[in-house]
């Protein structure tokens, strides 16, 4: 993926524009293909292939050099992903795979070594019963959470093809981490939940980047069509560029905050996971800030407050 983007940003310095949105298209149906398979490792592997391919849109925008039929490929393309459907199915094959590997745990002939080696407690190696009590708390207190925290709504019905709200899961593991008991209750899952503590925010944010490449291509469209951006994401010209409604701020459920900026450009942004408007703010760090589409990065733009957080 990395070579059809080196290869994409060659075409497009050269002025191969053809053979460059073929590369686009390429890297955009190759994320979709790998994101079939319900696994967290190939989702971050398919939102890494999406960026890629969003970066080479962004570039081609940046100098106007798409036409406007490649431009409604790339849009009805992006159109198809839908992100929060596979990572929620990916989520369930994490709760089959932990159960799996708990149970295994039982039925390996080598179960006393590995343990030892997982620093399990001496009373649960030498203990079939207490262990198997053990080793079904940690399965029934996993999938509990991981049913709570990302696969249902706030009224505890399953949800299949929407994110959920919010997703902390450090916060759910906190009630059992206070006693030296209660941690070794529920060590196993103590171990594998913080690993999922981003995972829910990093596929909306690779969501909302599609979104906007969207709205960017129409606003692209706009311009050729009339030599200006719009002044505002609710012209319905705009909308008529797209195959779906304009979205909308994945945080709030508003319209997303639209600037047009000096020398006819544009950003708009996401209030982000701390829900705070902070006029456009940039950050890093995934959890700080606005999530931020533009072509352009303004004059004043502070690279060492960008980076301050993930410093600390």
């Amino acid at each position: 993926s990395r070579l059809l983007f080196l290869r994409g940003t060659a075409y497009q310095i050269t002025g191969d524009h053809v053979s460059a949105a073929e590369d686009v298209l390429t890297l955009i149906r190759l994320q979709s293909h790998l994101r079939q398979e319900p696994s967290l490792i190939n989702q971050l592997l398919s939102t890494a292939i999406l960026d890629f391919g969003i970066q080479l849109i962004s570039n081609g925008l940046r100098e106007h050099s798409w036409s406007d039929d490649q431009l409604i490929l790339f849009e009805k393309e992006l159109a198809n992903v839908h992100l929060a459907e596979t990572t929620l199915k990916a989520f369930r094959m994490e709760r089959a795979i932990f159960t799996l590997t708990m149970r295994q745990l039982v039925d390996d002939g080598e179960r006393e070594e590995k343990l030892k080696q997982m620093d399990i407690p001496f009373v649960l190696r030498k203990s079939s019963a207490t262990f198997r009590a053990w080793q079904y708390d940690n399965i029934r207190k996993f999938s509990e959470i991981i049913q709570a925290e990302c696969l249902s709504d706030e009224k505890g019905r399953p949800v299949h093809t929407e994110f959920p709200d919010e997703v902390v899961f450090i916060d759910a593991t906190r009630e059992f981490s206070g006693s030296t008991l209660q941690r070794l209750r529920y060590l196993m899952v103590a171990i594998a939940l913080p690993a999922y503590d981003t995972f829910i925010n990093r596929a909306k944010r690779a969501q909302f980047y599609a979104d906007s490449a969207r709205i960017g291509i129409a606003m692209e469209r706009f311009f050729l069509k009339n030599g200006s951006y719009p002044g505002t994401l609710s012209s319905d010209e705009l909308a008529s560029f797209l195959s779906t409604p304009i979205p909308l701020d994945p945080f709030s459920g508003e319209p997303l905050k639209f600037q047009l900026t000096a020398n006819n450009h544009f950003h708009f942004y996401s209030i982000g996971p701390n829900r705070k408007d902070e006029s456009g703010l940039h950050r890093r760090d995934i959890e700080e800030g606005d999530w931020i589409w533009t072509l352009k990065l303004p004059g004043d733009f502070d690279r060492e407050a960008y980076f301050e957080r993930s410093r600390q």
